[in-house]
């Protein structure tokens, strides 16, 4: 079974007005980004009636086939989803190559938590050939975009524990984003 799902902000926590607030950007969204939309928030709708939940798999099916067509058709929000359920094996069969495949199409967009996961997942060699170069790039790459939406100082850290992990070649990346989680500190305390 599904758990129930919101939309969630682009670093991945829920946000109470998300569906609200994507549903007021779909004015302005070209066609395909209004049907990518329609089938997320479908899916969202089934995902989120306890009836559906509870008459079982052909319903959930059906919100999951919502969810990967929005995710097809580009919807950043629906690939970070899709990638934790394939990750996590959430009313589908795990699979990390799929999980990895729809972090890194949801990256690619500039998804802040899915490109945390695509790191750790190339790091770690979860369903993609292990490459520490290009996790710490990924990391660092998030960690900054964290900085940028003023995000949580937690998933900034996390990044650079993670990019510390991959050792020493890639190491300076971790310190130049500690540095500059610092700097900001400092500038936003008024010193």
């Amino acid at each position: 079974k599904l758990a129930p799902i919101m939309p969630t902000s682009s670093m991945g926590s829920t946000t109470p007005d998300a569906i609200s607030t994507i549903q007021a950007s779909t004015l302005s969204m070209n066609p395909v980004m209004r049907e990518a939309m329609s089938h997320f928030e479908r899916a969202v709708e089934i995902m989120n009636d306890s009836n559906a939940v509870e008459s079982g798999n052909d319903t959930m099916r059906l919100a999951f086939n919502e969810l990967r067509k929005s995710a097809e058709l580009g919807f950043s929000e629906a690939q970070y989803i899709l990638a934790g359920m394939y990750e996590t094996g959430e009313g589908i069969e795990v699979d990390k190559i799929m999980a990895y495949y729809w972090y890194s199409k949801a990256s690619q967009q500039e998804h802040l938590t899915s490109m945390i996961q695509s790191g750790k997942m190339l790091a770690r060699g979860e369903g993609v050939p292990m490459n520490p170069a290009e996790a710490a790039d990924v990391l660092f790459r998030a960690g900054r975009g964290l900085m940028k939406e003023s995000e949580c100082e937690t998933l900034i850290e996390e990044c650079i524990a993670e990019i510390r992990a991959l050792g020493k070649q890639v190491a300076h990346l971790a310190d130049d984003l500690s540095v500059d989680m610092a700097s900001k500190k400092l500038s936003e305390s008024g010193r």
